[in-house]
């Protein structure tokens, strides 16, 4: 039987402009956004339409446009789950088992938890137990197979648990996450991302939208479906 995850994700993350497409002013205001919430800079602005009126976003106002997000996301999750959860973060690449500091998902993950309002919790159960590169720019790996056996579990866990993670590329990430709590008899319910890495032009960009990773033999498939959703 294949493993299966269902994640849900919120953003489409462009990635087609060394394509020669150029961004439209969706696709731009997309990448801005998920270049905010992974704390990342910016050039320009972008305009949200909030509580029926346009505003602008620049990079300094990063706080904000990650506390917009992590409501969407709590209010998402509400809708879920009837019960609370505990939200796993997957970790970002230098957080590591033998050092004790905070990571940005774990941040992130802890905000959205609080604002769930229901007793839902944010845990670090899962450190690197060596950083690892970066995939988009140190031709760091994607393959869960790999990825797996550099995860250590910690910890206990009680209820439904979520995994969470900014931005969905391959999904190697979140699969090598999933297993590994499997072999320590977590059952993952469902993951939920900000962000999900595109290659070609898709519409509409910002709405829930849900799709299914599987794999066998911890070999990398995927089955896509998307359910439209809350809009902006």
């Amino acid at each position: 039987m294949p493993h299966r995850l269902e994640v849900h994700s919120l953003i489409s993350y462009p990635s087609f402009k060394d394509t020669g497409i150029e961004f439209n002013d969706s696709e731009w205001r997309c990448q801005k956004l998920i270049k905010a919430y992974k704390n990342k800079s910016f050039k320009g602005f972008f305009t949200l339409k909030i509580n029926g009126s346009d505003k602008y976003y620049r990079e300094e106002d990063t706080r904000s446009i990650v506390k917009i997000l992590n409501k969407k996301i709590a209010k998402k999750l509400l809708t879920l789950s009837d019960s609370p959860v505990t939200i796993v973060p997957v970790p970002n690449r230098q957080a590591t088992a033998n050092i004790e500091h905070d990571f940005r998902t774990w941040e992130l993950a802890r905000a959205i938890a609080s604002r769930m309002d229901n007793g839902s919790l944010a845990v670090d159960a899962l450190r690197w137990t060596k950083p690892q590169n970066s995939a988009s720019e140190e031709s760091g790996t994607r393959n869960s197979r790999i990825l797996v056996k550099n995860l250590k579990f910690s910890g206990s866990l009680d209820g439904p648990v979520v995994l969470f993670d900014d931005v969905l590329t391959t999904g190697g990430h979140l699969k090598a996450a999933a297993q590994k709590l499997a072999e320590h008899g977590v059952n993952v319910q469902f993951a939920i991302v900000c962000g999900r890495t595109i290659w070609e032009r898709s519409a509409p960009m910002i709405e829930w939208q849900s799709e299914t990773l599987e794999w066998l033999n911890q070999e990398q498939k995927s089955n896509f479906s998307f359910n439209i959703a809350d809009l902006f």
